[in-house]
């Protein structure tokens, strides 16, 4: 295909190829050839500049409209003030041409297209162009589908915009937009809308129209070409269905049963009614691997000891691993359920608990956003210490201490998450000092100190509350003896005081500038630094106040598997628990690992100068005398980071070993429930302070009694 383009004198198809070309019944070719480029670049300089390329010159049209033009072989030009006539003349340059071939290469019509298309990114057409089975040609622009007949006429324009805002309620603002041909001849329309989708087939009554297909409505994912109509892949529910233009989708195949992972399917031929070829991305090492896919009876089918995995979180790091597991496997098939696909958390939840308590539970559960102590305290996760004891591929030694000793729950090891990042707060050093931790008296002296700075500007009394839930547990709860104070005199002068804060930050307006304490992330090395460039100041990670001021940020775990103490499969839950935890890969950017080698590993990589060689092995020079260095960081304020020293994370590091990884249990979380929705009567005055203090103190107290 590219030989037939290169070998005609048309102009260099800048685009991506496989958007612009289709191939029609007869074997005809059609392309859009286009020799400008506008530039999207967040650089106002360069935003929007027309980049135009003609055999030996070059021509640039920048936004300020100045022009540079550039002759093969010599130093460009630049004019500051062009002439209107030599703007038109080099505008006039520019072409679009949509080219129709044989399949030997022999052009049969070019029709120029730029009056069409000018201003156009292709970039945000997935596919532009498509075959009607009438012998039509569709073309994708920004003002709806223009249609060219078998001789290259133009046929007139389908209007889209209006048919696309009225699927769309809140307005149409942003997605993708493509064309999809069946292999039929069908051609349908696509818009993506934030989490809904339109589609519409184009029909054919006397003139051409758009129909809208309502079976996509309410659903997202990705349509393919089929034999009769298209295929559509539901990124929901992982199921690739046909549709063949009478509104309802039928099922072809569940992905997962096929141990490919929905969201790494790249593309999809189907090759007859019996066999698929998907084309599927490898997370590891971006490639891509073709997969031939035959419909294949149970019967026929190797049998394999079914392990059943129970999550409420579609978490694609676990279901791509799933999804290997079962294809290196050859003695277990692990199966995801995913409890809260269709069902609102509560609902989700309650369903997921009744499963655990039934008679056949699910053998493996992800502990992402479920309350991990709860399941621990009523033995229904696994000791898996045992378990790595006599594993050759991953041991207990591998991962940080307090993340082992944090997930040790009744002296049984529950699971060993893979990574995590940390929630904190912070402030300037100058006003704060430069030690981690601090007391809630500490917390308040602060905004004594600073009478007009806000504790946080921009955060409700309500939020703020927040960030007192350790102080609170601490200071109002005695567990030992099953009582608590939140009807003391100091328990409402925190309300009062926190109520204070809310009232003068909500009224503040810079949130920087105003603000003594700001509320934060950490998810990489670099995040304070990144933190401190944006603020322009040297700042300290304080944490969360606490009653004797010991050092208390929160860590946010994923990859948190354990295996459910009643399973009946538990050999293959270890098996796969094992493959998942053995082979997870840090990645430079992604949040913290939690395996020792992975975490020196990042160390090393980020303090570790990548210096750009020569063909002979030598470090390169610049002009200046300095190494070339390759960026392994980012690009923050116009200054390229090349690698860290370590004394510029120290205090991330420093924050990372004071974590404490151990779960909330299930009565601290009822309680500060209880405060929390309590206390928002006092914040919004529609109760007094000792009312709110009493009706907490009387919902907690009988809590403790039943516990």
């Amino acid at each position: 295909l590219f030989s037939y383009a290169y070998g005609m004198e048309v102009p260099e198809v800048p685009f991506y190829p496989s958007n612009l070309f289709v191939r029609d019944g007869e074997g005809n070719f059609y392309f859009l050839s286009c020799n400008y480029s506008i530039s999207d670049v967040a650089d106002s300089a360069w935003n929007g500049a027309i980049n135009i390329e003609i055999p030996g010159r070059k021509y640039i049209i920048y936004p300020d409209g100045s022009l540079q033009t550039q002759e093969s072989g010599k130093e460009g030009i630049s004019l500051t003030n062009p002439g209107e006539k030599e703007l038109a003349d080099v505008r006039a340059l520019a072409h679009t041409v949509l080219y129709k071939t044989s399949a030997q290469g022999e052009i049969l019509y070019g029709l120029d297209l730029t009056q069409q298309l000018w201003g156009m990114s292709f970039s945000d057409y997935y596919t532009c162009l498509a075959i009607h089975k009438s012998g039509t040609l569709m073309v994708l622009t920004e003002n709806g589908i223009l249609m060219v007949d078998r001789e290259g006429r133009f046929a007139g324009v389908m209007d889209t915009p209006d048919e696309v805002a009225a699927c769309f309620p809140d307005g149409y603002t942003e997605g993708a937009q493509y064309l999809a041909g069946g292999m039929d001849g069908s051609v349908y329309y696509v818009a993506m809308n934030g989490s809904d989708m339109a589609v519409y087939e184009v029909t054919e009554k006397g003139s051409f129209g758009l129909s809208r297909a309502e079976a996509f409505t309410g659903r997202k994912g990705n349509v393919y070409p089929g034999l009769k109509g298209i295929l559509f892949s539901d990124h929901q529910d992982g199921i690739l269905y046909e549709y063949k233009g009478d509104d309802s989708l039928v099922p072809v195949l569940r992905w997962q049963d096929s141990n490919l992972y929905e969201a790494y399917i790249q593309d999809v031929i189907q090759v007859s009614e019996e066999e698929l070829l998907a084309e599927v991305l490898n997370f590891q090492d971006g490639t891509h691997t073709f997969y031939h896919l035959k419909r294949t009876a149970l019967a026929d089918l190797p049998e394999k000891e079914e392990i059943v995995l129970a999550s409420l979180t579609a978490y694609p790091e676990l279901e791509r691993s799933i999804a290997e597991f079962n294809r290196e496997s050859q003695k277990y098939h692990v199966i995801y359920e995913n409890y809260g696909a269709l069902s609102d958390f509560s609902a989700a939840l309650t369903r997921l608990d009744s499963s655990l308590a039934g008679s056949d539970p699910p053998d493996i559960l992800d502990l992402t956003n479920l309350s991990i102590y709860k399941y621990a305290q009523k033995d229904a996760l696994e000791d898996l210490a045992g378990y790595l004891g006599e594993s050759s591929r991953v041991h207990k030694e591998d991962y940080l201490e307090n993340v082992v000793n944090g997930f040790t729950i009744g002296g049984k090891l529950v699971c060993i998450p893979t990574s995590f990042y940390f929630m904190t707060l912070m402030g300037r050093e100058e006003q704060l000092g430069d030690t981690q931790g601090w007391t809630m008296e500490e917390c308040m002296e602060l905004t004594e100190h600073y009478p007009e700075l806000s504790l946080a500007a921009g955060w409700s009394s309500q939020s703020l509350f927040s960030w007192c839930r350790e102080f609170c547990l601490e200071r109002f709860v005695d567990w030992d003896k099953g009582t608590c104070r939140f009807d003391s005199t100091e328990f409402q002068e925190l309300l009062a005081w926190l109520g204070t804060c809310g009232e003068k930050g909500g009224a503040s307006g810079d949130t920087r500038e105003d603000s003594l304490l700001f509320y934060s992330s950490f998810e990489t090395l670099w995040g304070l630094i990144q933190k401190e460039e944006e603020l322009g100041e040297k700042l300290v990670l304080t944490g969360f106040p606490t009653t004797d001021g010991k050092v208390m940020h929160r860590p946010v775990t994923r990859g948190a598997l354990a295996m459910v103490s009643k399973s009946v499969h538990k050999e293959g839950a270890w098996a796969f628990i094992e493959y998942y935890l053995s082979e997870y890969n840090y990645i430079p950017g992604t949040l913290f690992p939690t395996g020792k080698n992975d975490f020196q590993g990042m160390i090393e990589y980020y303090t570790t100068p990548d210096y750009i060689l020569d063909e002979n092995g030598e470090r390169q020079k610049q002009m200046d005398g300095t190494y070339l260095m390759g960026p392994k960081v980012f690009l923050l304020n116009g200054e390229r980071y090349y690698y860290l020293e370590e004394e510029q994370f120290a205090d991330i590091l420093q924050a990372i070993e004071s974590l404490d990884f151990t779960p909330a249990r299930e009565e601290e979380d009822i309680v500060m429930d209880i405060v929390e929705e309590e206390t928002e009567y006092y914040f919004d005055d529609s109760k007094d302070l000792g009312e709110v203090a009493d009706i907490i103190q009387n919902r907690v107290s009988v809590l403790l009694g039943e516990g």
